[in-house]
């Protein structure tokens, strides 16, 4: 499993004057699609290379992405496991001889791009916690837990109360009707109670941002009861699909709840941040957010999803600006141009070791990207 660490390593590369060549790239396993992701990547690289951007590099820096895109392209015919696999990063740059490769379950949008640094945007989407979350399914019988890590959705618990079904199927010999319905509810009490208890644990130890609720119909409301309060204060959702239903169905089920559950999770952020705007403990707009991040004052970073804003930065130090100026007034290098800022605010927060939460609702009131502060911003 792709740790969050990687982020963390790779926003301590070490810039040098040849650009780090970055390639997303995802499979379609669909028999009639595959293949595809190969002449993708064809049309990505000449496509870059029509770009005004990469015609303004040197004629050494043209020549060490060129090598980068013809490694990436071998790489990829090659080495990648693409039926393991749905997708691969790989970080490039011939020059200096870095090179590095991620391979994911998890789908990722195509893209190349061409910065000094690692181009990490995209995968710090991954590690957005509101893809960190718990789904538990029940009936009488039956229980299951299932946990989105990043993205990964697998199954870590499940119980089947044989002793219940063979009860109900059978009965129990020498007692009379309501004494049978009384020991059957006592049985099923202790099954929810179990499955709660697991629950609770796996809370406490992974810290789900929201849990779905799911099963029988039936079942669910009576389940409720029996979870602790904790728990009870992040249900998020409900959804109805047998327990025993394979994990595709699960997982179609759950795209209907997520939006809603994910929309509920940003708006207890939100209101978080104006009352933090009060105490000046927050921080919005991107002139504000790099004097804070200049600063070392960013504790949690916000932005808008796809929110890019152009820019200039300093390839000596870590000077960003949306200025329309010539010269780091800090080292007085010719400033870079270009056309997403924000991932050059990334790199500076990550290295402050912020946290990073990607918004998906309404957000421009804030100016798409705000943050939650260590000490107060000084204006």
């Amino acid at each position: 499993m792709i740790e969050k660490s990687m982020v963390s390593e790779l926003t301590n590369y070490k810039e040098s004057s040849s650009p780090v060549t970055t390639a997303y790239i995802t499979v379609d396993n669909n028999a009639e699609n595959r293949g595809k992701h190969i002449i993708e990547l064809k049309k990505m690289i000449q496509y870059k290379k029509s770009t005004s951007y990469f015609k303004e590099l040197s004629e050494s820096e043209q020549s060490s992405v060129i090598r980068d895109f013809e490694k990436i392209l071998e790489w990829v015919k090659n080495n990648f496991d693409n039926k393991e696999y749905n997708s691969a990063i790989i970080f490039s740059s011939e020059s200096t001889g870095y090179w590095k490769t991620i391979v994911l379950k998890q789908k990722m949008e195509n893209l190349i791009e061409i910065h000094m640094k690692p181009y990490i945007r995209p995968l710090t989407t991954l590690f957005e916690d509101s893809k960190k979350y718990a789904v538990v399914l029940v009936d009488k019988a039956k229980g299951r837990i299932f946990e989105s890590n990043y993205g990964e959705f697998s199954e870590v618990f499940n119980i089947k109360e044989e002793d219940y079904e063979s009860a109900i199927t059978g009965g129990y010999r020498g007692m009379e009707e309501r004494k049978i319905e009384r020991a059957n509810h006592k049985q099923v009490v202790e099954h929810y109670k179990k499955i709660s208890d697991e629950l609770m644990k796996l809370d406490q130890k992974n810290k789900y941002n929201w849990i779905v609720v799911g099963g029988r119909k039936e079942s669910v409301n009576e389940f409720k009861e029996y979870l602790h309060s904790y728990v009870k204060t992040k249900i998020s959702g409900t959804l109805f699909v047998e327990p025993s239903a394979n994990i595709k169905e699960v997982l179609d089920e759950i795209e209907k709840t997520e939006k809603e559950s994910r929309m509920h999770f940003e708006q207890k952020y939100l209101e978080l941040l104006n009352e933090k705007k009060q105490q000046l403990l927050a921080a919005e707009g991107v002139e504000e957010i790099i004097q804070a991040a200049k600063a070392q004052q960013i504790d949690t970073l916000f932005i808008k999803e796809n929110f890019k804003i152009k820019g200039k930065y300093c390839k000596r130090d870590s000077f960003v600006t949306t200025a329309n100026i010539d010269k780091c007034p800090e080292c007085g290098s010719q400033l870079e141009r270009t056309d997403d800022l924000i991932e050059h605010i990334l790199h500076l927060t990550i290295q402050q070791s912020s946290k990073i939460k990607y918004v998906n609702g309404t957000f421009d009131e804030h100016g798409k990207i705000a943050a939650f502060l260590r000490f107060p911003l000084v204006k």
